[in-house]
Order: C-alpha cells, then structure tokens, then sequence
C-alpha cells in the first residue's frame, strides 16, 4: 500500500511540474516610455482610411491621452495600463464609445480598434500607428 501511494504522489508531483512548465509567465508591465509620444496612422473602416494621431503624454504619475479621429480636434480620452503590456484609450464620437487597445513596442503601437454603440454591438478594426517626435 505504502509503494501505491508513493506512486500516485510521484505522478501527481510530475504532472503539477509539467503543467507549471506549460504556464504562461507573468508579462513585464508596460514600460511607460514605449507609450509617451505623437503617434500617427491610419485604419480602415467600412473600406474608408481614417487617419488617427494619438498624444500621450505623461503627467505627473499617470499619463494623459488626447485622441484626433480624422479633422476632428483633439479629444480626452481615458488611458488604462493593462498588466498584459495593453494599453486602452478610450474616447466617444457620435455617441459612440470608440476604444483603441493596442501594445507599444519599438515606435509602433499596434492594436485593434473598438466602436461600441448604446447596445454593447462592436465592431473593431486592426491598427499601427507610428511613432512621431514630439
């Protein structure tokens, strides 16, 4: 009895270690200054380019976004750090929620665009903006 339960403890010890060895690590958190800048771009919507500039800038501990959607003025939008390196700017236009969630990585920020309406239907579009000097 005393070889079975040593056994079944040794298994049960070698899957826990190979399923640990499959496990995603926890991802560095997003490095500040990949995200501060002037990004510049465009998306598709409906077949239409729609340029984008983005600015983030940082102020005091946190950091400020300001979203431009074509010849609009610039708009605040609200900016949110995910621990997975994501970044989310999130801004409305024609009532509209319009959320662009992308990573920040070696001047480009690339990422998928959200439209959410009143009744949570999305439709999203992929991105990359490029880095401008500020």
């Amino acid at each position: 009895m005393k070889k079975v339960i040593l056994f079944l403890s040794a298994l049960f010890v070698f899957f826990v270690a190979k399923v640990q060895a499959q496990g995603c690590g926890i991802p560095e958190p997003l490095d500040k200054s990949e995200a501060i800048g002037i990004w510049k771009g465009t998306y598709l919507e409906n077949g239409i380019s729609r340029e984008v500039k983005i600015k983030i800038l940082e102020d005091e501990e946190s950091l400020k976004t300001e979203i431009a959607i074509g010849s609009a003025n610039f708009k605040t939008a609200k900016t949110v750090l995910c621990p997975s390196q994501d970044l989310h700017l999130i801004t409305t236009e024609n009532g509209n929620r319009i959320e662009f969630r992308g990573i920040p990585k070696n001047g480009k920020l690339s990422g998928r665009v959200f439209y959410l309406n009143d009744n949570n239907n999305s439709v999203a579009h992929s991105y990359t903006l490029k880095k401008s000097t500020l």
